[in-house]
C-alpha cells in the first residue's frame, strides 16, 4: 500500500504550535499527549486519506478522538 505525504501550511503549523502549548499550560503532559494524537492522526491520513468526509472542493476533515482539533 502506497502512503501519501502531508505538508502543514506555515500558518497550520502555528496553530499547532500555539495549541501544543496552550494544552501545555493547561495540565503538564497534556500537550504532548496532544502532539501524539495529532501525530498518529496524520499518519492515518496518510495511510487513506479517502476515507474521511470531504468538507470543501477537495479538502477532507479529520477530527481528533480526545480535542477539539481538526486537521482540514
Amino acid at each position: 500500500m502506497s502512503m501519501y505525504s502531508i505538508t502543514l501550511t506555515e500558518k497550520l503549523e502555528k496553530e499547532f504550535i500555539d495549541a501544543v502549548i496552550y494544552y501545555e499550560t493547561q495540565q503538564r503532559g497534556l500537550g504532548a499527549r496532544f502532539q501524539n494524537s495529532i501525530n498518529e492522526l496524520l499518519n492515518t491520513i496518510c495511510k487513506n486519506p479517502f476515507a474521511y468526509q470531504r468538507k470543501f472542493k477537495h479538502y477532507r476533515e479529520a477530527l481528533t478522538k480526545s480535542y477539539p482539533f481538526s486537521c482540514l
